[in-house]
């Protein structure tokens, strides 16, 4: 009898460990898909923390240069805009677009406050950054597309002068190689 329970006790123990290792696969398995499930709960959160974040943030223009001129010598401010974009600090990694604002124009509309820049998001506005005024919240006056500057320069004669000008706003759009690719040209009036 003694070899029988004997037996008997080494098939059951057997059995165990067998049983055992086939099912760490599904246990496995099991296991990995609940901490999916449980990162799949979890991940809309972040995203919408991240989202919210986002929400926060504001688009500024930070100012390259910035000077009230006359008009006609925008071309020479571009030129100084060239010399110290390389300076910047706080440059952008990828460039994507520069904004030129024209604001506080003069009653002949000779002169103005221009401003020269690159886009940034930031949550706070710091020294240098002007606010920019999103597009939707003006008159559309050049769609964004591959303008000539003469396109650009007879497209000022549609601004309507009579009403007060808060700013125009050109948005030179650039390629990877920092080549200027598109732009457009918006008005935004009190």
């Amino acid at each position: 009898m003694k070899l029988f329970a004997s037996l008997l006790t080494t098939v059951i123990i057997a059995g165990a460990i067998l049983g055992a290792v086939l099912m760490q696969p599904v246990m496995a398995e099991h296991s990995s898909k609940r901490q999916a499930s449980f990162k799949a709960e979890k991940s809309p959160t972040q995203k919408q923390v991240k989202q919210h974040s986002l929400d926060k943030n504001k688009t500024y223009v930070r100012s390259v240069v910035t000077q009230t001129i006359s008009l006609d010598n925008v071309a020479a401010l571009w030129a100084e805009f060239e010399d110290k974009i390389t300076q910047q600090e706080d440059l952008p990694e990828t460039l994507d677009r520069l904004v030129v604002i024209y604001k506080n124009m003069d009653t002949n509309f000779n002169h103005a406050t221009v401003i020269i820049g690159f886009p940034v998001e930031a949550s706070i506005q710091k020294d240098g950054y002007i606010k920019l005024i999103p597009s939707e919240q003006g008159e559309q006056l050049l769609n964004r597309g591959k303008n000539s500057k003469e396109e650009i320069t007879n497209t000022w004669k549609k601004i309507n002068f009579r009403r007060f000008v808060k700013a125009v706003v050109e948005t030179h759009y650039l390629d990877a190689l920092g080549q200027e690719e598109t732009n457009q040209l918006v008005v935004h009036y009190h």
